[in-house]
């Protein structure tokens, strides 16, 4: 307190002192109801030692959590190398305080944050923000759950796709015949590209090749399609 409140003049007897405001809505009032007594002294010549009553008032704070989380396509949680992520705590959507995540860090608390604000007594809204991203591939959504209570988890999930080649054949452009049928069996082979001039062989998100893709035709008809999945999302070419 920059000074202490006083009062003189009292006349001798018991008195009761009680806090009924405080300017400040974010703080607690104290209900603290203290007493104190003037004595009376037949010797004026001695003056009674000034009595200190002191009152305690409480600020409320509270914490914040978050911790970020990624969900690889094979079901790891392993970060992308070298991935950093900012975030951002925002009060009433004001941001005030932001701090880096790394696999090796990747949950942040923070604490002794106010309750309420202390001119109006509102209690803030905290949230908060994936702001910035670092060596974190493009496929990969985002989403956030929880809340100030609880903890924040930012989530970033890998989104990959796959692909469906079926093969239907036709001899002298037309659907094979009874006595044309050995001319449409076969095995056939297909590659995947990333470039349409098919020189990019395409890999997965989990960097493991494609590789050759096969369909077996037998009596004119493909047994089954060749499929590939695990796909990042973009143009691919089939050859």
């Amino acid at each position: 307190a920059e000074s202490a409140a006083t009062v003189d003049g009292l006349v001798p007897g018991t008195y009761y002192v009680k806090e009924t405001d405080a300017t400040n809505k974010a703080v607690t009032m104290s209900t603290e109801v203290k007493s104190f007594e003037v004595k009376a002294d037949v010797d004026s010549s001695k003056i009674e030692a000034a009595k200190v009553i002191e009152f305690t008032n409480k600020t409320t704070t509270t914490e914040v959590e978050v911790k970020k989380v990624f969900v690889n396509a094979n079901g790891t949680n392993t970060w992308p190398k070298d991935a950093k992520v900012t975030v951002e705590l925002r009060q009433n959507g004001t941001a005030i305080d932001s701090q880096i995540l790394t696999s090796k860090n990747d949950t942040y608390k923070w604490t002794e944050l106010e309750v309420k604000d202390q001119t109006t007594g509102k209690e803030y809204t905290y949230t908060v923000a994936e702001t910035k991203v670092e060596n974190v591939p493009a496929h990969y959504g985002r989403s956030t759950a929880g809340d100030a209570k609880n903890g924040f988890v930012i989530t970033n999930s890998e989104k990959v796709g796959g692909l469906k080649i079926n093969k239907v054949v036709l001899v002298d452009e037309a659907a094979p015949t009874e006595n044309k049928l050995t001319l449409a069996d076969g095995t056939y082979t297909f590659n995947v590209y990333t470039n349409e001039a098919c020189t990019e062989a395409a890999v997965k998100a989990d960097g493991s090749a494609v590789g050759n893709l096969t369909i077996v035709v037998k009596n004119g008809v493909a047994e089954s399609a060749a499929t590939v999945d695990g796909l990042v999302p973009g143009t691919y070419y089939v050859k």
